[in-house]
């Protein structure tokens, strides 16, 4: 039914490929931050943080940071096309040092194509490196 919607709005058959990138481009970071959360949860993560409002907080700090059994995974969410600025990847880098732990920047394209589900079943133990 998407897929009839939008090529009735363009007038010309979509691919697939297109599809899934009209929809990234339209995934704000706020929603893509809901979504791993809430796959999270689904998951079993208890233990999550993300920043209310950072207007007081550290610049470049990671979006979100979830642990689970001595692994940790500190991610940083941007919107599509939207470069990562030295600030934030300074802070990954340094999380990275960590045993242990991993640190991403993941798009709405990430998510759209599983790699944020792998990461996340890595933080979870199973069977799967991101």
């Amino acid at each position: 039914a998407l897929m009839e919607a939008v090529n009735a709005r363009f007038r010309a058959p979509v691919t697939q490929e297109e599809l899934l990138r009209l929809q990234a481009r339209a995934m704000s970071e706020r929603t893509l931050q809901a979504k791993i959360i809430a796959d999270a949860k689904a998951l079993g993560v208890t233990y999550y943080y993300h920043t209310w409002n950072s207007l007081h907080s550290q610049r470049g700090y990671p979006d979100l940071m979830m642990v689970n059994e001595g692994r940790g995974l500190a991610i940083e969410l941007k919107a599509e096309g939207k470069p990562l600025p030295a600030g934030q990847r300074a802070w990954l880098d340094q999380y990275g040092m960590f045993k242990g732990f991993r640190m991403k920047c993941f798009r709405p394209s990430d998510y759209l194509a599983g790699r944020v589900h792998e990461a996340l079943l890595w933080l979870m133990w199973r069977d799967v490196t991101p």
